[in-house]
């Protein structure tokens, strides 16, 4: 939250120095912000996804008998790999929105607003809502395969065969 501060602090001194509607400016500077807070969210998301997605791939390895949790797991596990390289390809995509960001930020703090400013921050605020969307979307796939390792760790740690709990 500090950093989003500092950063909107810093533009209120960069973009009103850029040629331009008034528009502009401010549509940069709620692009900035709006970035920032929807890049913490993917990137938490992509960081829960894949630490789930570590602890049932160790789980899987581990698991001996039990073939409709492991089962289960297996396709847990492919899921969570899929969601990967889902991440990995939408923050290629990210990354360059945070380039062109950066580049409509750096030509503001000249002076002026680049040509197709408008619309280029139109694209990179639809680039944001999918941003959040997607996030919204690892996040609740990984409570799922949470939600699922938690059982597997239940049932792996009730009595055994044979014996009342």
């Amino acid at each position: 939250m500090r950093t989003l501060y500092l950063l909107l602090t810093a533009l209120l001194f960069i973009v009103p120095g850029c040629a331009g509607p008034d528009g502009q400016k401010d549509a940069l500077i709620a692009t900035v912000g709006e970035w920032d807070d929807a890049t913490a969210q993917v990137t938490n998301a992509i960081n829960r996804v894949a630490e789930v997605q570590e602890s049932a791939t160790e789980m899987l390895a581990g698991l001996q008998g039990m073939p409709e949790l492991k089962e289960s797991l297996s396709l847990q596990v492919e899921v969570l790999n899929g969601l990967s390289q889902e991440a990995f390809e939408f923050v290629n995509r990210w990354q360059e929105g945070a380039d062109q960001l950066n580049a409509i930020k750096e030509q503001a703090a000249e002076g002026s607003m680049p040509s197709g400013a408008e619309e280029e921050l139109q694209r990179l605020q639809e680039l944001i809502k999918a941003g959040r969307a997607k996030a919204r979307e690892w996040n609740q796939s990984a409570e799922e395969a949470e939600a699922l390792l938690q059982s597997a760790r239940e049932a792996l740690s009730g009595p055994a065969e044979g014996e009342e709990g």
